[in-house]
């Protein structure tokens, strides 16, 4: 019988590299026709994709965390040696800073305004969560009342004071543009004139009478103390001595004396008859005479009243009333003028019968 002749069957395709670079080994096999009976190798290899593989470079540092709590990311990256070649990511991240951040409270309300008018400011706080780790501020504050504030206009001028000495009052008033809005009092007042007001002293005693008889004047005076001058009269006078002044006493020459029964019963015997003459009653001696004619200024001043309360009773007859006021005050005076000529009249008639008894 014929031995069959072995043999290899044709190369298969090479497998794939083993490395996709930097050398790696690629294989291929062959089949014997008789298993076991052909030489030689049934696989062979080859080196494959020799050149150098792409690369990562190394990785960088991570970046800041891209927020300072509350979570936040940081990354880092590497770079290929031939772009586009290496496989896997070029760049991680990963969390960061995942504490909770701190945190403003909410504003608070506004304060009252500073100024209730004319422009003040108002305030609002709000509070971090962790004391100066907040960012921004914590107050803030805002112009408020910015209306013009009601005002006062000027004080005017004083008043005349109540009181021109001794303390009086002066005031002052002022006018609010809105009124009823100023605080404070619209009025004003003062004291005035406190110096001591002038006043008068006591009356002086009454001086001495200026006539003895007759109606004579006498006076009193008062001073003013004080700065400014005192109301009324610093004098004063008033009638004193108005009694009828005595005549003279007879002279030494007299010699012979006259009945005072006489002289008076011819001379007084009615105040509305006649007299007679001095002559035919004749004094026998001196101490006769004197008697005689201090009886005559006796009997004659009791004839002047006599004179003065009959007028009075004719007026009032006459009249049929009282008298008025001024009638009362014009007849005081008639009989005072008419009294006063009596006397007069008398007084002449006297010396008249004086200066015959001197003959005598």
């Amino acid at each position: 019988m014929v031995k069959e002749q072995a043999y290899w069957s044709s190369w298969s395709s090479w497998s794939i590299c083993s490395q996709s670079c930097g050398g790696g080994t690629k294989t291929r096999t062959r089949t014997c026709s008789v298993t076991g009976a052909c030489s030689a190798l049934s696989s062979g290899s080859s080196i494959c994709n020799t050149q150098v593989c792409p690369y990562w470079s190394s990785w960088s540092s991570w970046s800041t965390c891209s927020q300072s709590c509350g979570s936040g990311t940081k990354t880092r990256t590497r770079t290929c040696s031939v772009t586009g070649a290496c496989s896997g990511s070029s760049s991680r991240s990963n969390n960061c800073n995942t504490q909770i951040c701190p945190y403003w409270s909410s504003w608070s309300s506004w304060s009252i305004c500073s100024q209730s008018c004319g422009g003040g400011t108002k305030t609002r706080t709000r509070t971090c969560s962790v004391t100066g780790a907040c960012s921004g501020v914590s107050s803030g504050s805002n112009i408020c009342n910015t209306q013009i504030c009601p005002y006062w206009s000027s004080w005017s001028s004083w008043s005349i004071c109540s009181q021109s000495c001794g303390g009086g009052t002066k005031t002052r008033t002022r006018t609010c543009s809105v009124t009823g809005a100023c605080s404070a009092l619209s009025s004003g007042s003062s004291i005035c004139n406190t110096q001591v007001c002038p006043y008068w002293s006591s009356w002086s005693s009454w001086s001495t009478c200026s006539q003895s008889c007759g109606s004579g004047t006498k006076t009193r005076t008062r001073t003013c103390a004080g700065v400014d001058v005192c109301s009324g009269l610093s004098s004063g006078s008033d009638d004193c001595n108005t009694h009828i002044c005595p005549s003279p006493s007879l002279p030494s020459t007299l010699q012979r004396p006259i009945t005072s029964s006489h002289l008076i019963t011819t001379k007084f015997s009615s105040t509305r008859g006649t007299s007679s003459p001095v002559s035919s009653h004749l004094p026998k001696s001196r101490s006769d005479s004197q008697t005689t004619i201090s009886n005559m200024y006796t009997t004659g001043d009791r004839i002047v009243e006599k004179i003065g309360e009959e007028r009075e009773i004719e007026e009032r007859r006459v009249d049929g009333s009282v008298m008025g006021d001024e009638k009362k005050k014009r007849g005081e005076k008639q009989r005072a003028e008419g009294g006063v000529r009596v006397m007069g009249e008398e007084r002449r008639e006297k010396s008249g019968e004086i200066r015959e008894l001197e003959k005598y």
